[in-house]
């Protein structure tokens, strides 16, 4: 994010619409932040949607009851798995009911 003047916004649009590509835009438009006009539109459309959809949930998270949301209460405790092999990442998100997507 320092290479990026720790805007959350451009790390927002490095994580989602490349690393180089954030650093370049931000480089090429003297530090002009993501919402300027010069550097916004440059990004793809799924980035442009991206970065205020993260930035408003994270906002209702922080404020759930001003918009009248209630997050269930969880109970969960660490827990410790022993596997018969080896394994990776992608398999256990399967296992535990992520259908697979990376």
């Amino acid at each position: 994010m320092a290479e990026l003047n720790d805007s959350i916004e451009l790390a927002l649009a490095a994580y989602n619409g490349g690393e180089g590509r954030a650093a370049r835009i931000y480089r090429q438009s003297g530090g002009r932040g993501f919402w300027d006009e010069s550097v916004y539109r440059q990004f793809p459309a799924e980035t442009k949607d991206y970065v205020p959809m993260v930035i408003a949930a994270a906002w209702i998270f922080l404020h759930p009851r001003a918009y009248g949301v209630e997050f269930p209460k969880v109970h969960a405790q660490p827990a410790t798995l022993r596997l018969a092999r080896s394994t990776t990442i992608y398999e256990l998100t399967i296992c535990l009911g992520n259908a697979g997507t990376r």
